[in-house]
């Protein structure tokens, strides 16, 4: 065992006092708690408190006294315990800590583009001024903050007409508390106790019984249990500890759209030791993975720079599309009937709750796709004996503009999720979870290296950049454009950038169907649930006996890879 701890949040609605009670009561603390909260980063809102806050190791409880936490209602001075004000302070100070570097970024986009300018093309821009700061300050920031930061310059530059290079960050940006979110951690046991007695977690919070307390008698101690469900019961049994750490207390929508109250407790789990780490991505059996709209992923097994199993493509079901579609026929629909209403007519407050129902129904419908899609992604590489992960990092991806259909596909695209999904899985059962550059991986030629071009299908030799297939005009292969970029996921994963390679220089992967999947004790670590609308087709993974034709060699002339047949 290597010692490395993750944690692992799970949510409980916390229940005190009579249930009438209940909600009122939560209702004074957090509306209390999110205007002290806002008026405390309004006053902190300084480039030296920014500076100070990201400047100290210290928890920013410890950089903000909490003396600062003031608030006053219809005149009063309401009355916060100690460990509450801690709580304010904490909140407040991540808040500060995490703009530090969009501060930082936003003058470094300032010092570029004072020698570049506004009038570029604003992805042109964006390279370019990632390319100077590099260059110029040594710094390197995602493209999403360099786009997001050139994005607000270019708005107060060309829309309101400011001269921007005289402004200051906190002139431009004023961060908002939306979200209530209450973190338990400075806490010692005056705010909120607990302890966790089995699978029962008995716990004493804090609270106020009146709407306006002003002193200390208006707080007082309310206590409530917790039961823990039968099927978290045997996940907790594999924690370091039992008794979970300090929680956070935060609003949580159920199925329905009903928000309610939540205690989020983490618990420390050791990672999964199974598999032994190795840098080297060639000395290893790994899983190449494309999120895609067509085919929400495409996995490939490869190893020692060949390609060993045929491809694996995860589809959503048409009886399960078209339900998606229904249900955005249903919300337009909604919007058009608003329409007709008059502004604050009882009609258009229902049609507006219907229209919150059917969005939340869609959210629930991408998030339980994302963990069908992560759970066959994980399961198929234990399986096959993998030991490591390849996935395009597509943070920085944009929907086109002006294509409704598009746009909306890439919306229920779950890149997002199903990556972040993977971060924890892969962690469970002793993966490695690599994301890598996706430049060009679905326009050049994994057998060559050459570029090719993109056509409808593969009986026709006319070039159409909306094509679905790839086809090589130097070695004749053909193929999926989902399959290409999955095999240029691996070469992209080899790229030595120190010798300044690229996808043109990489060696290609031949295939090379060899070996069978090692035992794995256990059985899967997850299994996907059959009735969540996802298909799984393409060839069997280790299975040759089941491929038709031949396979291509590097300089093969044939018209399609026979392995898609």
């Amino acid at each position: 065992m290597d010692g490395k701890l993750m944690t692992v949040y799970r949510a409980f609605r916390f229940k005190v006092a009579p249930v009438h009670q209940k909600q009122e009561l939560f209702q004074y603390f957090a509306y209390l708690v999110q205007l002290a909260s806002q008026q405390l980063l309004e006053r902190l809102w300084t480039e030296d408190w920014l500076d100070k806050v990201a400047r100290s190791m210290k928890k920013t409880y410890k950089v903000i006294n909490e003396a600062q936490v003031s608030l006053q209602v219809a005149n009063q001075a309401i009355y916060f315990p100690s460990r509450i004000r801690r709580g304010i302070s904490e909140r407040v100070g991540r808040i500060l800590r995490a703009q530090h570097t969009q501060k930082e970024c936003f003058y470094d986009c300032l010092q570029a583009v004072e020698q570049i300018g506004l009038e570029s093309n604003l992805n042109t821009l964006v390279k370019k001024v990632a390319r100077t700061i590099q260059l110029v300050n040594g710094q390197y920031y995602r493209y999403t903050l360099i786009r997001q930061t050139l994005g607000l310059l270019r708005r107060l530059n060309f829309k309101y007409g400011l001269d921007v290079w005289t402004l200051r960050y906190t002139d431009v940006v004023q961060p908002a508390i939306k979200q209530f979110v209450f973190p338990y951690g400075p806490d010692d046991g005056q705010a909120l106790r607990y302890t966790c007695t089995g699978y029962i977690i008995n716990y004493q919070m804090k609270l106020p019984v009146v709407s306006v307390p002003i002193t200390r008698r208006d707080w007082q101690w309310l206590a409530g249990t917790i039961i823990i469900p039968v099927r978290l019961q045997k996940k907790i049994q594999e924690a370091v500890d039992i008794q979970p750490q300090r929680p956070l207390l935060k609003y949580q929508r159920l199925k329905g759209g009903i928000v309610v109250p939540v205690l989020q407790f983490p618990w420390k789990f050791p990672e999964n030791p199974l598999i032994k780490r190795n840098t080297k991505i060639k000395a290893q059996r790994v899983l190449c993975v494309d999120l895609g709209v067509r085919n929400l992923a495409t996995l490939v097994v490869c190893e020692a720079g060949y390609q060993i199993s045929p491809p694996t493509f995860i589809k959503l079901l048409k009886s399960r599309f078209r339900h998606i579609e229904r249900l955005y026929n249903h919300v337009a629909g909604i919007q058009r009937k608003l329409s007709y209403y008059p502004v604050h007519c009882v009609g258009q407050g229902r049609r507006r709750e219907e229209r919150i129902r059917v969005y939340n129904k869609l959210d629930r419908l991408r998030q339980e796709l994302a963990h069908a899609v992560s759970n066959e992604i994980v399961t198929t590489a234990w399986r096959t004996g993998c030991t490591m992960i390849l996935l395009e990092d597509l943070r920085s991806f944009n929907p086109p503009k002006g294509k409704k259909n598009v746009s909306r596909r890439l919306n229920n695209w779950l890149r997002g999720r199903i990556s972040d999904l993977l971060t924890y899985k892969c962690k469970q059962v002793g993966l490695q979870l690599l994301k890598v550059n996706p430049w060009q991986t679905s326009t050049i030629c994994p057998r060559c290296g050459q570029r090719g071009k993109k056509i409808k299908d593969p009986t026709s030799h006319i070039e159409k950049k909306t094509g679905r297939f790839f086809s090589c005009t130097h070695c004749g292969f053909q193929a999926d454009r989902d399959y290409i970029a999955t095999l240029n996921v691996y070469r992209a994963a080899q790229i030595n950038r120190r010798q300044q390679e690229t996808l043109y220089t990489t060696k290609p992967v031949p295939y090379k169907g060899t070996g069978t999947p090692p035992d794995r004790p256990g059985g899967d670590p997850v299994a996907l649930k059959p009735t969540l609308g996802l298909a799984v087709t393409g060839g069997c993974l280790f299975k040759m006996s089941t491929m038709k034709g031949t396979v291509p060699s590097m300089a093969s002339s044939t018209t399609r890879d026979p392995l898609l047949k």
